[in-house]
């Protein structure tokens, strides 16, 4: 009896005995604990689903949110590049335009240089006459231009011929008598830099290493070259020019000429130093008209650009009458000239 073991169930008929051999009972034992384990493991499992569902779904709103954002953002997109490619061909169909607009350009610009090359022409041609003209005058008594008309007019007269320019530029102080590498002190008021005064400062100081050429900026004929203690201004040179102007270098190194030589312009006359009271090398370069010291700023950047500038920024310079005094002049040399070639026509037919 060791190997069975007994189940009773009793209800009000009585009882029941079930004998089951133990292996039997084992099974059972088993069974059941295997369902139960299943049961409990079933829950488990169905719990984790029931939350990865829950999860799932979670990720699932969000996801739709995200798609509906990024649609939103898509939608966005396409109305940004939709405008952008309408742009991107606006501004295709300017560009063509401009290229079209260059090239009507380019042959504009073409026939404008061939024009203007015309009238360059035009104008020598006009001013060659003109010379010829005026030499004509001379020869036959006709009287000079009226002193009556206006300055502006006078100019216009002086700028229609080429050679009263030249002999303009030529005669007056213009251009930079050193190579332009700056100003250090300008023209009119200020503290002098070593005695510490205020004081008119007459010219202007240009910067320049020692032994810098200095070259004449007109004809003249020098005033004084050497060293020159009272001023202040060392090795020292006054050019005296034509019309009444005069220029003056200070603070030099050495002077390469001497008083009384006959200098041109663009000749050498010199070379910059820090000799005199000076606090570095430089030039000191005055300009002045009739003893009386003038901005030489104006004439040192004045050329056959800006040639009717000097006549408005300089107006206490009598320009009407220096003009026809340099018009006379011309006309007179004009005139030794026709007569010189007709002197030697003569002696070429006398031989």
């Amino acid at each position: 009896m060791r190997n069975q073991f007994s189940i009773v169930i009793t209800d009000i008929h009585g009882s029941k005995h079930y004998n089951f051999h133990q292996i039997t009972k084992k099974i059972l034992i088993y069974s059941i604990l295997g369902v139960l384990l299943l049961l409990i493991s079933s829950a488990f499992f169905i719990s984790y689903l029931n939350k990865s569902v829950d999860d799932l779904e979670v990720k699932k709103q969000k996801l739709e949110t995200v798609y509906s954002k990024l649609k939103v953002d898509n939608k966005s997109i396409n109305e940004t590049i939709v405008q952008k490619t309408q742009k991107v061909e606006l501004l295709t169909t300017r560009v063509k335009e401009l290229e079209s607009l260059k090239t009507i350009y380019s042959q504009l610009k073409t026939e404008n240089e061939n024009i203007n090359e015309s009238i360059s022409k035009k104008v020598e041609e006009l001013d060659s006459l003109n010379t010829k003209m005026n030499e004509l005058e001379v020869l036959i008594g006709i009287k000079s231009p009226s002193e009556n008309i206006s300055l502006i007019e006078r100019v216009d007269l002086a700028k229609v011929s080429t050679a009263q320019k030249n002999l303009l530029f030529q005669n007056i102080p213009n251009g930079y008598p050193i190579k332009n590498e700056g100003i250090t002190g300008k023209y009119g008021w200020r503290q002098h830099p070593i005695v510490k005064k205020r004081e008119f400062h007459t010219g202007i100081d240009l910067r320049a290493k020692r032994n810098t050429k200095i070259y004449a900026p007109a004809d003249g004929v020098i005033n004084f070259a050497g060293y020159h203690k009272k001023s202040g201004y060392g090795i020292m040179i006054i050019l005296d020019h034509n019309y009444g102007f005069r220029t003056l270098y200070g603070h030099m190194n050495k002077a390469i000429v001497k008083k009384g030589d006959v200098v041109r312009k663009g000749e050498l006359i010199g070379y910059t130093g820090n000799t005199g009271l000076s606090s570095g090398p430089h030039l000191h370069y005055e300009l002045r008209y009739l003893q009386t010291a003038i901005q030489p700023l104006s004439f040192m950047n004045w050329n056959l650009k800006n040639y009717e500038t000097i006549f408005k920024k300089e107006k206490h310079i009598k320009w009407q009458s220096l003009i026809n005094l340099m018009t006379n002049q011309a006309r007179q040399v004009s005139m030794l000239q026709v007569q010189q070639l007709s002197l030697l026509e003569q002696e070429s037919k006398v031989k």
